[in-house]
């Protein structure tokens, strides 16, 4: 099971894909300058708007990925069977970070952590796959 249906830019369709395969697209027009690699831009995600990674956070723990937009993806060019997300960046980040709670440390403030922490333990953590 998937996180979320996706659609794919480049052949419009609906698809299920794995978080793990997914990666925040480098040039996401918030990023002030391009990321050197994925961890790095969640992170960027997680300090530009860490109010709004915890909300979306708490809305997968409780309504589920499904109950969102669907994110728009692409193949990536670089690595076979990857997505680059084209839109839905930040929804993308905060699932990443409810299932790994670790990625906010020093990112985000202590009481956001703390929040992350709680959601990912009392959560649907099983639901959600890598």
């Amino acid at each position: 099971m998937g996180v979320a249906h996706f659609t794919d830019r480049e052949e419009p369709r609906a698809l299920t894909a794995r978080v793990s395969a997914l990666r925040l697209d480098p040039d996401y027009f918030r990023f002030r300058s391009r990321p050197a690699s994925s961890r790095q831009a969640i992170r960027l995600c997680l300090v530009h708007a860490p109010d709004t990674i915890l909300a979306l956070a708490e809305g997968v723990a409780c309504q589920g990925a499904a109950a969102f937009a669907p994110i728009v993806i692409a193949a990536d060019a670089e690595v076979e069977n990857r997505f680059v997300v084209i839109d839905g960046n930040l929804r993308t980040a905060s699932v990443l970070t409810l299932i790994n709670p670790w990625l906010a440390e020093g990112a985000m403030p202590l009481s956001a952590r703390r929040e992350l922490r709680k959601l990912n333990k009392h959560s649907f953590r099983g639901q959600l796959q890598r």
